[in-house]
């Protein structure tokens, strides 16, 4: 089976789109909450507006411990989620999290993570301050 025909059978009437990730020393996200709108061409529709709904991150590294970093951390319930092989994590868009820094002598975190989206918008997109040009 292919991964995207796997990952499907979980929200059958959702787009699943996924990717893999090799995280090494010093590798991290800040806090984000994920929000995207990404135009999918549909069959006899043309292009289609869709959101993210749900995010996944699926964990592949065996004996991943705390110390080594690398992990998940709930901006909202303050909740700290290890990296631990075989774990699959799944939550709503938008949440914010962040993933801490993969400490040295850590071996690579290594995760498959995505989205599965639906059509039209779910929610507005924050605008960046970094986009103001009122300061210049």
């Amino acid at each position: 089976e292919h991964l995207s025909d796997a990952v499907s059978w979980i929200f059958p009437d959702l787009i699943p789109v996924f990717s893999i990730a090799r995280y090494t020393e010093g590798h991290h996200i800040d806090a984000h909450d994920d929000k995207a709108h990404v135009p999918i061409e549909m069959k006899g529709k043309g292009e289609v507006l869709h959101s993210r709904k749900y995010a996944a991150i699926y964990y592949l590294t065996p004996t991943w411990k705390a110390s080594y970093g690398g992990v998940l951390v709930d901006e909202v319930t303050g909740t700290h989620i290890v990296p631990k092989f075989n774990r699959l994590v799944l939550f709503e868009v938008p949440r914010l999290h962040r993933v801490t820094a993969v400490r040295p002598n850590a071996p690579p975190r290594l995760s498959v993570f995505g989205w599965w989206l639906t059509p039209g918008k779910l929610y507005e997109l924050d605008v960046d301050d970094d986009d103001d040009d009122d300061d210049n």
